[in-house]
């Protein structure tokens, strides 16, 4: 005889009750056909992921050295995104703006008072010395060269150079003998003609007045004014008898009378000889009476202008191109003027028919529509 445990009596009673109702509902309701969907629900919270928190480590940008500091050659100074430093004396820079030295000595950070707005960071090549140098005093160099006895290791020193200036050096060396010549045959001509419009100049004043002209002309070709370019010429003369006076090469005594002498040559000089728009030497003009020269050119043209045709046209080019007082502006302002491709109407209008006229179409604004002009010769004087 076997026995039933509780837990399975519990699971028998609840199946024939289960049945006992489907038997009952089967005979009061009719029987429905579906299909059974299992959903599974989350049962646990999905973390959400987000990249815009990552950020790049730091570049380590900033000052790299302090004040006074030694620093060696190469060596990194200070490190930037743009400009805020700019190097200075013994410093350089790369192209992303980092500052390195080159030369060894002693960090300096300073300002100049010829650039008030730009910090500039440098190296002072002795721990006493304060940058910037003053402006107009000769630049401190490295000294403590041990000299070099033997000739052929002295000769290999002066003439070792990277491979690059070795082959170049053979055309800078012709360029230069080139330019020097050039300079002589200049100063030579400017000799010649200083002593015709100057004949009481022994023949140093003439040589130093040619230097000076020279001097002169060099800047004046840079877009220097003539007044500006002759005061710089005497600043830079006066610089150079000061740093010979520093070097003892010229007692102080010579040099302030080289200083008189050369004063008064160059207001001799001045108010003797001038330059024309082709650079050339010419007996000095005031400028109202270049002006007043300007005026009488400008006059003629227009009369030469007011009938034009082929003879007139060649004499009015060689007025404007061959004069020798007038400015780039002037000369401009003539061409436009006198020296016209298309006359302005009604000059030269000719009805669309005519034979060889000059066909164009342009906008009319007034009747908006596109209207045809022809013109004839008269309207090309120059072609």
């Amino acid at each position: 005889m076997s026995f039933l445990s509780a837990g399975r009596l519990l699971n028998a009673s609840k199946s024939l009750s289960a049945l006992t109702l489907h038997g009952l509902r089967s005979q009061t309701t009719p029987k429905l056909n579906f299909q059974a969907i299992q959903v599974r629900t989350a049962t646990k919270k999905v973390a959400g992921s987000r990249t815009n928190m990552r950020d790049s480590a730091g570049r380590r940008l900033g000052a790299k050295v302090a004040e006074n500091e030694p620093v060696k050659t190469g060596q990194i100074l200070y490190r930037q995104r743009g400009t805020k430093f700019y190097p200075g004396e013994n410093a350089g820079i790369g192209k992303d703006h980092t500052i390195f030295a080159l030369e060894p000595g002693y960090v300096r950070f300073y300002m100049d008072p010829f650039h008030p707005e730009r910090k500039f960071i440098g190296v002072a090549l002795a721990p006493e010395l304060r940058l910037p140098t003053p402006h107009f005093s000769p630049r401190v160099r490295r000294l403590g060269y041990e000299e070099i006895l033997d000739e052929k290791k002295a000769a290999f020193e002066e003439n070792n150079l990277a491979r690059k200036h070795h082959l170049l050096r053979p055309t800078i060396e012709k360029q230069l003998e080139q330019r020097q010549l050039q300079r002589e045959s200049v100063l030579t001509s400017y000799s010649e003609q200083i002593a015709k419009l100057a004949s009481d100049l022994n023949e140093d004043e003439v040589l130093l007045a040619a230097e000076r002209l020279l001097f002169i002309k060099t800047h004046i070709q840079n877009g220097t004014k003539l007044s500006e370019s002759q005061a710089i010429a005497t600043f830079t003369y006066f610089q150079n008898l000061r740093l010979e006076v520093q070097r003892g090469q010229t007692t102080q005594e010579e040099a302030t009378q080289l200083r008189a002498e050369y004063s008064q040559l160059a207001l001799k000089v001045d108010s003797l000889i001038s330059f024309d728009n082709q650079y050339k030497l010419i007996s000095f003009i005031t400028e109202e009476q270049r002006l007043q020269k300007v005026a009488e050119l400008d006059s003629k043209l227009k009369t030469l202008f007011a009938d034009i045709n082929k003879k007139t046209k060649n004499e009015i080019k060689s007025l404007i191109f061959e004069n020798n007082l007038i400015n780039a502006t002037e000369r401009k302002r003539l061409i436009s003027k006198y020296l016209k491709s298309v006359l302005p109407e009604p000059t030269g209008l000719t009805s669309p028919t005519e034979k060889k006229a000059s066909i164009s179409k342009r906008w009319n604004y007034e009747k908006s529509k596109v209207e045809v002009v022809a013109r004839s010769k008269e309207a090309f004087p120059f072609k």
